[in-house]
């Protein structure tokens, strides 16, 4: 059988000449001729190529991998990715071109580490540990307390000064291993990552070794820029060194040359030419100028839910049993079918993604059953075919991937629910940065969001401890905040289990707000009681809104605290909040008075859907809000239990009942006055 470079020179119809060069058309791009091509030919199964049009270069056995059209099957090993899930240390072995014994020879030992399958690797300063299962892309961790440091250092030495050869320094101790049993006195820095060698790794090399060092990185954006700074690291230390660029294509390492050459790896290395590799990297991303950005005009937000989800990645937190999945369901199957969401906020519809990670299609199909209606005619509605359901995804950086991969796809999807983000997260590293994790966790998947402008919502624990803020209770540190447009905290009221709490903050919504929710047994989801401007965070602004609302005409700050019995400070911290949420506004003499409604925002630079609605504030009085009758706020019930206590006269136990649902003594004594009727 010919040679794997003769069957490239028939493929290319050229005729062999005693250089190996060749400079043609690319073979990538059909009817180019610009003669931007370059070819080496160095033997029968290796050479190199370089496309001066996209500065892509690689190997022979790539060349081939490129042009499958010509049907050429390589003679000898070809360089293939090591980002793989490995079934054993055995395959790791095989994939490095070389029999397990030489890794073990050298000190690895199959283990499982963390609970998953790794290779321990032993080094002076600690153990580090290569993980066979590619899990969420993570390869390597080390052993608490572990520092970068040389690795086969003392071997190198002395196979180079036997040998009278150069050391090489490469990238990882599976490359090192490789490299040394093909002849090649490789070194490299373990745990050093793509960071330069410090004066104290270079302090001790130079105690060592005096020889010259070929410097045979990763062959990938990466290893060139980890190259450039290693020259210059061991330049300045007056230690002789040149770098080659081994032109394996993106990826390729030592291990993967000396793979290809074998016992010629080290000669064919040393002589390559000394390459310059450029120290200063072009920036990879897009800068704007403060005046441009000012200019640019951009689409108006989109709102999957109205006043509670736009696009974006928000956490969706509560305590077990907070009914969190039956919220997430409802959320999924009303935007699914274009219905209102807790029976009030319009939603934008389309396709849906439900991940169901801790349940299984029995549970989910309960839940959608239950939530089931029924038409005109009193038959079933069913169920949305735009509501897609998983119960098992991937982890991690290849759960982000498949996610993209889906809203590729489906181009339509507006929604997708993540129930838990603990399930779809890569797993926890107990030596990792937590607050890291967690951001690294939920900031990708607010990039897809923000990128393919649907929302995302992950559904999240809180803790048990308590706190001052709300959202602080979210378990895990401020990283998952950090990393998301928004948060929701759902909790049930303890007084009353049918109802509960929704606390919003996010970053497209103005201020914090609370939705008071009942549940609706009948329809199995929550709804939301009443107008959630009637239920601000505390009840002494509830009672500033109610008598601004009760009165609808204008009063100075002192009035006002009379009336609330607060002092006039207070009082006017309290309207200031309610100043900056939009609910309140001041005259031209300094009086306040109470807006018919909040004006939704629309911030600076972006294309309103609709005009905002002009305030008049002129007038003198305004109309009040939409009352809502005090009783609908109380669940059945409690409605006899209320009416017998106004029966016997006893006041006091009236207002303790009625205070646990109604906010402010406005609405108590409207609820007086309904049941006394």
């Amino acid at each position: 059988m010919d040679s794997t470079a003769a069957q490239v020179l028939a493929a290319l119809k050229l005729e062999p000449n005693e250089a190996g060069q060749y400079r043609i058309n690319s073979p990538f791009r059909p009817g180019s001729d610009s003669s931007g091509f370059s070819l080496h030919i160095t033997d029968g199964e290796h050479g190199t190529w370089h496309d001066h049009v996209t500065q892509e270069s690689g190997s022979l056995y790539e060349l081939i991998k490129r042009c499958p059209e010509w049907g050429i099957e390589p003679l000898r090993a070809t360089v293939d990715s090591s980002k793989r899930v490995y079934t054993d240390h055995i395959d790791y072995a095989l994939q490095k071109g070389v029999v397990w014994a030489v890794f073990a020879e050298a000190g690895f030992k199959p283990v499982r580490h963390i609970r998953r399958p790794a290779l321990a690797i032993s080094t002076q300063n600690g153990t580090r540990y290569r993980y066979l299962d590619y899990q969420g892309g993570e390869t390597y961790t080390n052993e608490k307390g572990f520092s970068a440091c040389w690795y086969k250092l003392p071997e190198a030495v002395k196979m180079a000064r036997a040998t009278k050869l150069p050391l090489v320094y490469c990238n990882g101790e599976a490359s090192t291993v490789v490299a040394q049993h093909f002849g090649i006195p490789a070194i490299t820095l373990a745990g050093g990552g793509e960071r330069a060698p410090t004066a104290s790794h270079l302090a001790e090399l130079a105690r060592i070794w005096s020889g010259s060092i070929i410097i045979a990185l990763d062959c990938d954006k990466a290893g060139r820029a980890a190259t450039a700074k290693a020259t210059k690291a061991l330049q300045d230390a007056r230690i002789s060194c040149y770098a080659v660029d081994m032109q394996l294509g993106s990826g390729g390492d030592l291990a993967d040359w000396a793979k290809l050459y074998e016992a010629e790896s080290m000669q064919r290395l040393a002589q390559l030419e000394p390459q310059s590799f450029s120290a200063t990297n072009e920036l990879s991303f897009e800068l704007i100028s403060a005046d441009d950005l000012d200019k640019k005009r951009f689409e108006a937000l989109t709102w999957i839910v109205e006043e509670l989800t736009p696009e974006g990645c928000f956490i969706l937190a509560g305590k077990p049993k907070a009914r969190k999945s039956w919220v997430g369901t409802h959320i999924a199957r009303a935007v699914a079918r274009g219905d209102a969401v807790f029976g009030k906020y319009k939603s934008t519809q389309g396709r849906v993604l439900y991940l169901d990670l801790e349940s299984n299609e029995r549970r989910m199909q309960s839940r959608l059953r239950q939530m089931e209606g029924t038409d005109s005619k009193g038959n079933p509605e069913g169920q949305p075919a735009s509501l897609i359901i998983a119960t098992a995804w991937s982890r991690g950086t290849d759960a982000v991937d498949d996610l993209e991969a889906f809203l590729l796809k489906y181009t339509d999807t507006v929604l997708v629910v993540i129930d838990i983000l603990e399930n779809f997260r890569a797993p926890r590293d107990r030596y990792a940065n937590p607050y890291s994790e967690d951001y690294d966790a939920v900031k990708p998947l607010t990039m897809l969001a923000e990128k393919y402008h649907c929302a995302i919502i992950c559904i999240h624990h809180t803790r048990k401890s308590k706190s001052d803020d709300a959202f602080d209770e979210i378990s895990g540190t401020t990283g998952l905040a950090g990393g998301v447009s928004g948060m929701y905290i759902l909790s049930r009221i303890p007084a009353d289990e049918t109802q509960s709490e929704l606390l919003v903050r996010g970053r497209d919504i103005e201020a914090d707000d609370k939705r008071l929710m009942t549940w609706n047994s009948n329809k199995s989801h929550h709804e939301v009681i009443g107008d959630p401007e009637s239920f601000l965070l505390t009840k002494e602004r509830a009672e500033v809104l109610a008598f601004l609302e009760d009165t609808g005409t204008h009063w100075r700050v002192q009035d006002i605290a009379d009336h609330i019995g607060k002092s006039r400070q207070s009082t006017y911290n309290l309207i200031s909040r309610l100043r900056a949420t939009g609910h309140v506004k001041q005259d031209q003499q300094g009086k306040y008075f109470i807006i018919k409604s909040v004006a939704p925002y629309v911030p600076a630079g972006y294309e309103a859907r609709a005009e905002k609605s002009q305030l008049d504030e002129t007038v003198k009085t305004v109309q009040p809000l939409p009352r809502v009758s005090a009783s609908a706020m109380i669940p059945d019930q409690r409605v006899p239990q209320l009416r017998q206590s106004l029966a016997d006269g006893n006041i006091v136990e009236f207002e303790r009942l009625a205070g646990i649902f109604l906010p402010t003594r406005a609405m108590i004594e409207a609820l007086r006055q309904e049941l006394s009727a």
